[in-house]
């Protein structure tokens, strides 16, 4: 028997080979894999999307608020001016000074506010969806997960046969030039 026959014949006795059964099991569990990572981030997703409307209610309680103590404070500045005390007017003229120097405190903390919204903005910006990438990952461990048929093995390993036959016939081929040639060669 010559080498080409041996060759042949390994790569028929493989072809009855089945796919390991821890081949197919590792891309069963890819599959299972890749699913359940696409439900935690669908989770995630939806945790993130309540806990940033919930700081946005958060946010717009608090103002309201605020507003409300701002107006309460003023009318009782217009009682006590009503009154005419000169004592009350010296406490309502320090305490204009006060507020008035709260508000510009406060045009600070809404810059500062706005500027954090805008990086808090950023952070919080919604993940990318991965439902396509996850769904083609799913789809490639599936294929591994898939016994072939022995008429496709048969053609892969045909191919292979014939790729080791062509580079063995033209390897003989070299062999017989290079021996011709060293043949022909002058001996010094």
């Amino acid at each position: 028997m010559n080498k080409t026959s041996y060759v042949m014949l390994a790569l028929l006795a493989l072809a009855g080979c089945s796919t390991p059964s821890a081949a197919l099991k590792q891309a069963d569990d890819g599959v299972a894999v890749t699913a359940a990572l696409d439900l935690e981030l669908r989770a995630f997703r939806k945790a993130e999307a309540l806990s940033e409307q919930f700081v946005l209610n958060s946010v717009g309680y608090q103002k309201t608020k605020v507003i409300a103590l701002n107006r309460a404070i003023g009318g009782n500045d217009l009682a006590l001016v009503a009154t005419g005390d000169a004592s009350t007017l010296l406490v309502i003229s320090e305490a204009d000074k006060y507020l008035k120097r709260l508000a510009q405190l406060d045009v600070v903390a809404t810059t500062a506010t706005t500027d954090a919204t805008k990086g808090t903005a950023a952070v919080l910006a919604p993940l990318p969806s991965t439902s396509e990438t996850l769904t083609d990952t799913q789809a490639k461990f599936a294929s591994f997960g898939k016994e072939l048929s022995k008429e496709t093995r048969l053609k892969e390993f045909k191919v292979i046969y014939d790729a080791v036959k062509d580079t063995v016939d033209k390897n003989k081929k070299k062999v017989s030039e290079a021996s011709a040639a060293a043949a022909s060669a002058p001996i010094n």
